[in-house]
């Protein structure tokens, strides 16, 4: 929650209402880079969620690869929303056009790699800086879903 409030506050207050979209060159890259890492962390959560926080019930590079991908194509998403939104509504979303569209993508990739090599090294029990202690904060608060779901498989 703290982490979702803070980007949009960074994106709509200080980016828009403070223009720092404009005033400070990196803004941008800076937003589309944390973005994919959060994504990709959501992603990967999601698929080590389906499999019951289990860490051998799938293969770390399957999750992991899952979670790259699940950030690429959200980003992917909203890049085609700046485009849709700019192209029917006259605003100015891509800001240089096909040259922010590419880095954004780049970012995009770079910030899903970063989430995704921070679950597959969760996954290998070698846990290592704050990503992963978030991956292992949020195993360690949902531990009753898992039990719960393990238990009502033993009794089918």
């Amino acid at each position: 929650m703290i982490w979702t409030t803070g980007f949009l506050f960074a994106s709509l207050f200080l980016g828009e209402v403070f223009d720092f979209y404009d005033r400070v060159w990196w803004w941008d890259l800076a937003l589309h880079g944390t973005s994919a890492v959060g994504f990709g962390l959501i992603g990967f959560i999601f698929i080590f969620m389906l499999f019951e926080a289990d860490r051998y019930a799938a293969p770390a590079i399957s999750v992991s690869f899952f979670a790259v991908c699940f950030a690429i194509s959200i980003g992917t998403v909203w890049e085609i929303v700046e485009y849709g939104m700019d192209q029917l509504f006259g605003l100015n979303m891509q800001r240089t056009g096909l040259d922010d569209t590419m880095g954004d993508l780049m970012l995009n990739f770079l910030g899903a790699v970063i989430a995704g090599a921070t679950g597959f090294l969760y996954l290998k029990g070698r846990e290592t800086g704050a990503l992963s202690g978030l991956i292992g904060e949020f195993v360690r608060l949902n531990r009753r879903l898992h039990a719960r779901a393990r238990e009502r498989r033993r009794r089918k």
